[in-house]
């Protein structure tokens, strides 16, 4: 049974879209603004350094360099594939379109030291569901997770019609600098110039969907 996290980014919307297949099959197709993504790819960033466990003491521009060695070192061990998405599908648990994110909650359960990404969205019936993925790669199994405390959110988007649902990723250490990854070559593909671990993301020739898995 497949499991994975995908990537794309959208020109016509220009945004990205994020794809999440839970161990049941159910398929999640999510829209994530520049806006959402900026506040991403800082909190991306903080992850980075406390997952490097750099001395808060340590100056901002070696914090970001260890930081970013320490990323590099991880991702080295996560498989990123490419996968195409389809225009539209109907059989995912969030409709025929992508819902749109209008928050996201990211950091670390205290019970068991896994990182949790939410993605928070609105759409028209959806149940919350969370992944979690196995320790030395992108996919795992499904189990409760709990919410993350004293983690940050994104800033909303206008209210859209449609409920308030969630689906979130529970991370080993490798696979949050795989997701990461995935989402640092991602942004190279849009223009948008929103720097990540150190540097703004390299252009990246290829339009394909990039997926862990």
């Amino acid at each position: 049974m497949s499991r994975a996290f995908g990537l794309r980014y959208d020109p016509v919307e220009d945004r990205l879209e994020a794809e999440v297949e839970a161990p049941d099959e159910a398929r999640y197709r999510l829209h994530l603004t520049r806006r959402v993504c900026a506040h991403l790819a800082e909190r991306f960033d903080q992850l980075a350094q406390a997952s490097a466990q750099v001395p808060e003491s340590a100056d901002p521009s070696v914090r970001k360099a260890i930081a970013s060695s320490h990323h590099d070192a991880f991702a080295a061990q996560v498989r990123l594939g490419r996968t195409e998405r389809a225009a539209h599908d109907p059989q995912a648990r969030t409709g025929a379109h992508p819902a749109l994110v209008t928050g996201i909650r990211c950091g670390r359960r205290r019970t068991d030291q896994k990182w949790v990404l939410e993605f928070h969205y609105r759409t028209r019936s959806a149940p919350a569901s969370v992944i979690t993925t196995g320790a030395a790669a992108a996919s795992g199994v499904a189990e409760p997770g709990a919410a993350v405390p004293d983690s940050a959110t994104a800033p909303a988007e206008p209210a859209a019609a449609g409920s308030r649902e969630s689906v979130a990723l529970v991370l080993s250490q490798t696979a949050l600098h795989g997701v990461i990854e995935l989402f640092r070559k991602t942004l190279g593909q849009t223009g948008w110039n929103l720097a990540l671990l150190n540097a703004p993301s390299a252009p990246i020739a290829a339009a394909a969907a990039r997926s862990m898995h």
